[in-house]
């Protein structure tokens, strides 16, 4: 699928149609076709690098922020952020960083390494009620940083 304009979107804030002011479409390179077994597809490769390649692709950062709730918000944050790794492109890198510290995913094309670091914890500055049960009411970051 391909063509698309600002004209065939519509975007709403409050319910008000609001206009498009900047439109740029993203032309992504088809994956190539699997191997027999599609296993070639599916394994993490066994060798890094850090140098990019000509093709297009896209750098996205997410950045889940120490201010959000426990409970259903941190889990809808988790969803739309793996959401936004599964629709990664073939070229597509993305890193995952957080505003509380904790161990960053740096950039990498890897599906996996990038779930796994939004699974990792509780991005939420406040206690849960597990939590809570063993450390008590103090909040743990609450020593600055």
């Amino acid at each position: 699928m391909g063509g698309l304009t600002a004209a065939d979107f519509t975007v709403l804030e409050n319910g008000r149609v609001r206009p498009i002011r900047a439109f740029a479409p993203v032309q992504l390179s088809r994956p190539a076709s699997p191997a027999p077994g599609g296993w070639a597809t599916t394994v993490t490769p066994d060798v890094a690098t850090n140098q990019i390649g000509a093709e297009d692709g896209r750098l996205v950062i997410i950045l889940m922020d120490r201010s959000i709730p426990v409970g259903p918000p941190t889990t809808v944050a988790r969803r739309v952020a793996t959401a936004a790794i599964e629709a990664l492109g073939p070229q597509d890198l993305a890193a995952v960083v957080s505003t509380s510290g904790g161990i960053p995913q740096n950039l990498t094309a890897d599906r996996t390494r990038l779930i796994d670091a939004i699974d990792q914890r509780d991005w939420s500055t406040r206690i849960s009620k597990e939590q809570e049960e063993i450390v008590g009411k103090e909040d743990p970051l609450s020593d600055g940083r």
